[in-house]
């Protein structure tokens, strides 16, 4: 059974799998195409004042993210 934390946890890290894809120099091989719908999917990705208030009015589906632990 997934957490809240574990879900959260997860959130925040395909957030930095899409700004690595995005990211030209960190990832040279990625086809444009994807490369753009990482950036299309980032403009619309909840920030950290999102998930904060997510965390808040639903603890019991968001728990605190705690980084990478």
């Amino acid at each position: 059974m997934t957490t809240p934390e574990e879900r959260t946890r997860a959130i925040k890290k395909v957030e930095t799998f899409l700004i690595q894809i995005a990211d030209a120099y960190k990832t040279p091989g990625i086809p444009p195409e994807i490369r753009s719908e990482a950036l299309s999917s980032l403009r619309h990705y909840p920030s950290d004042y999102d998930m904060a208030k997510a965390v808040r009015e639903a603890p019991d589906v968001f728990g605190d993210y705690l980084g990478d632990t």
